[in-house]
């Protein structure tokens, strides 16, 4: 097939989607050229090393309203929706990491909360450079949006934590097993707490992709890169969970002890992959609402 009929081909069809494949094939084109792969690889190493300052922040900032056992499981909610891959390792380490620093005052809170703004503020960084036009924030504006951020995407993952275990937590209540009709009302129990959870997903993201970029984002790029960055996640999670349930993948074969550390870094480089992918999906959105249909695939054959 030749260039000219290629092109034809393609233009026919991003009609037929209503503009959807040219969004999808510039966010492609963006997402390679701005090297996502590599920006991912580099925020997993930034999240390793800011994850545990970040739950120790939780932890100390809950102690204030809390008890101590109460803000454990309130954090092992917010792992077990943040990370559905090696949490014994971080649930026995953070407990460990805890226990041996004792109780933490406001100078160390505000260390730690330091600490943990590492890797947000190298994300926002990341998101920002992703859209057109957008300005590098100065360093104390991009640590403090991080934080702002952090805090947001903490209260937000927590919500979504508490949603997946809607059904544990109504069942105690002796509500009836089935509907009045003699439907069983249990698996739409199920689909509505996970319904709410990746609403609350679609949230975080929607937060990210309008405060991170310094420039106005409209609403319709930000929501539907939310929505497609949403979704993606939770298929991510579920495809990775069976992949590491299947007994296909032998990392302590390769890895020894490490296995565990190393499945966490692979899922959160997917997890980063994802949000920067929506990032750019954003931005191609806005190019496109900018230039007009069909304008840039047609340049892509200039």
């Amino acid at each position: 097939m030749d260039r000219n009929r290629l092109r034809d081909t393609l233009l026919r069809w991003n009609d037929a989607t209503r503009g959807v494949l040219e969004v999808l094939i510039q966010s492609i084109r963006r997402y390679g050229a701005a090297r996502g792969a590599e920006t991912a690889a580099s925020l997993a190493y930034y999240t390793l090393f800011s994850l545990f300052p970040f739950l120790l922040s939780l932890i100390a900032a809950g102690s204030f309203f809390l008890d101590r056992e109460e803000i454990y499981q309130e954090i092992e909610r917010f792992i077990v929706a943040a990370f559905p891959v090696s949490q014994d390792l971080i649930e026995q380490n953070l407990r460990t990491v805890a226990a041996l620093r004792g109780p933490i005052g406001a100078l160390g809170l505000l260390g730690l909360l330091w600490s943990a703004t590492g890797v947000f503020s190298s994300l926002t960084h990341s998101i920002n450079r992703a859209w057109p036009g957008s300005r590098p924030r100065p360093f104390l504006r991009k640590r403090l949006l991080g934080l702002g951020i952090a805090a947001a995407v903490a209260a937000l993952l927590l919500l979504s934590a508490l949603a997946t275990t809607a059904a544990s937590l109504l069942a105690p209540l002796g509500l009836p097993s089935s509907a009045p009709l003699g439907l069983d009302w249990r698996p739409f129990q199920f689909l509505l707490a996970r319904a709410a959870s990746w609403f609350i997903k679609v949230l975080i993201f929607a937060l990210l992709y309008a405060w991170a970029p310094n420039r106005r984002v409209p609403w319709q790029a930000f929501t539907w890169a939310a929505v497609v960055a949403a979704t993606g996640w939770e298929l991510a999670t579920a495809g990775f969970t069976w992949y590491l349930t299947s007994g296909l993948p032998r990392y302590e074969l390769i890895y020894g002890s490490l296995g565990a550390i190393i499945v966490l870094m692979l899922w959160i480089y997917i997890s980063m992959s994802i949000v920067l992918y929506g990032a750019h999906l954003g931005a191609a959105i806005v190019e496109y609402q900018e230039q007009g249909r069909n304008r840039i695939l047609s340049a892509l054959f200039e």
